[in-house]
């Protein structure tokens, strides 16, 4: 639960905890979403939650995420470049892994009753 000292003081905002770990708008929506369910719990309403679902983050993403990891290991700011250099020789298996994850989740949906 999301709490804080003041006992209806809930934050939503960029700078919160969520599963989508990317500054948008799903992230927003998300915050929004655990603040309420912790109104809820804290007026003791029987309201229903709010819905929370798992970020499903693009595979292309990877790569940055790792550069990120390492770089912020270092203590060295963002660059905004895919480094250090190794992580450019994954980029095709990236693009691969991602092509046969999208025409899998097509298929997918060809295959699911509508």
């Amino acid at each position: 639960m999301n709490w804080s000292i003041a006992a209806f003081l809930f934050l939503a905002s960029d700078y919160v905890r969520t599963n989508t770990d990317l500054a948008t708008m799903e992230a927003a929506n998300e915050a929004a979403r655990r603040a309420v369910n912790s109104l809820i719990d804290a007026s003791g309403s029987t309201a229903p939650y709010c819905q929370i679902w798992d970020l499903q983050e693009p595979t292309i993403l990877v790569l940055r995420r790792w550069a990120d990891q390492i770089r912020y290991r270092k203590g060295l700011p963002w660059n905004g470049k895919l480094s250090p250099w190794y992580l450019r020789l994954f980029i095709p298996v990236v693009l691969v892994w991602a092509g046969i994850e999208g025409m899998l989740r097509w298929f997918n949906r060809l295959r699911s009753p509508h």
